[in-house]
């Protein structure tokens, strides 16, 4: 495999992949629903367009293809444990603090407690693979090419509106139908 040029993770590139993944999840979120119920669902506790499982996972996901970049194998087993402990964590977490469910895997086979399958573990590996080997270096440029200061302006701005956001959701959690699972009794 052709080694890249490292890039150097800075605060400001870790937010801002933060943000991108959190957009990309809540999209990809948006668009499933879209084909299978045929109507726009604002996916995710927030109100934004961003989901931070994703966001947390693609942090994680980009540290770990520092070390793990030549060992594909490994690699997608290392994305299947991360995800498969944040949807746990987040999952548990969410439901401790809304009393509501936000999804349900009872129904896929090698589950656990509903919370995370295999088969969910096997999406976010091979997609994550795919992202770091395709997406991730045109990425890394683009981010790369943003001078310091708009970049700095642009991680304030969405930590602002991410903070906002998450104040309302302490108050009011976006959920209902085709976002959360009804209250649980």
């Amino acid at each position: 495999m052709k080694e890249q040029k490292s890039i150097h993770y800075t605060f400001s590139y870790l937010i801002l992949i933060f943000f991108i993944f959190s957009f990309i999840g809540w999209v990809w979120e948006v668009a499933f629903h879209i084909a299978i119920d045929g109507a726009f669902i604002n996916r995710g506790v927030f109100y934004g367009p961003w989901l931070p499982i994703y966001g947390s996972g693609g942090i994680v996901m980009v540290l770990l293809a520092v070390k793990l970049k030549s060992h594909p194998l490994c690699l997608c087993g290392s994305i299947m444990a991360v995800s498969a402990v944040l949807e746990y964590i987040t999952s548990v977490a969410l439901e401790r603090m809304t009393g509501n469910r936000w999804w349900d895997y009872s129904e896929y086979l090698f589950n656990f407690q509903g919370r995370v399958c295999l088969y969910g573990l096997l999406v976010f590996g091979i997609g994550g693979c795919l992202i770091i080997y395709r997406v991730m270096p045109g990425l890394e440029k683009k981010i790369e090419k943003i001078p310091v200061q708009i970049r700095r302006g642009i991680c304030i701005a969405l930590v602002i509106l991410f903070f906002i956001d998450a104040m309302m959701v302490m108050k009011n959690p976006n959920q209902g139908a085709g976002i959360s699972i009804a209250a649980m009794r």
